[in-house]
């Protein structure tokens, strides 16, 4: 059996589950369980009134801020950073048009557009960068960031 990391627990013992390895999301009584998709997971946990709801699952980083969201938990942006240089520039993901870019933080200088692996390059080439994994939409660049720029 692949490891299993539970979301979500209701009082009468249902449990939204993520198989992880197979990215497989379930609702599971005891032994008995079906497959649901992300956004059912998401719906279950939002309508149970009688549910606790563990945040901060490895690999549940896009969860977390779905559930939150709705909850009204956090404000929700369109403007997603996901590293800051040692200048202060921001690599930044704006979610509704699913663009990168590079924003200086010293007026009058103009944003610069970015494909992914530019804006993983520019990580990676400055020591002191900070990035900030697990970020909606930002997937493929952590995972990039993490292997060094290959992909």
């Amino acid at each position: 059996m692949s490891e299993r990391r539970v979301f979500v627990r209701c009082e009468s013992g249902e449990e939204v589950v993520l198989y992880p390895k197979r990215q497989q999301w379930r609702i599971e009584l005891g032994v008995h369980g079906r497959d649901i998709t992300f956004d059912q997971a998401v719906e279950a946990a939002l309508k149970s009134r009688d549910a606790w709801i563990f945040y901060g699952q490895p690999g549940g980083a896009e969860f977390d801020f779905k559930v939150r969201a709705a909850k009204g938990l956090i404000e929700v942006t369109d403007r997603m950073v996901h590293a800051r240089l040692a200048d202060g520039t921001e690599i930044v993901r704006y979610n509704a048009a699913s663009r990168w870019y590079a924003e200086s933080p010293k007026r009058g200088v103009p944003r610069q557009g970015l494909l992914v692996p530019q804006a993983v390059k520019m990580v990676l080439d400055d020591p002191d960068s900070e990035v900030f994994f697990g970020r909606p939409g930002g997937s493929r660049f952590d995972r990039m960031v993490r292997l060094g720029g290959r992909m």
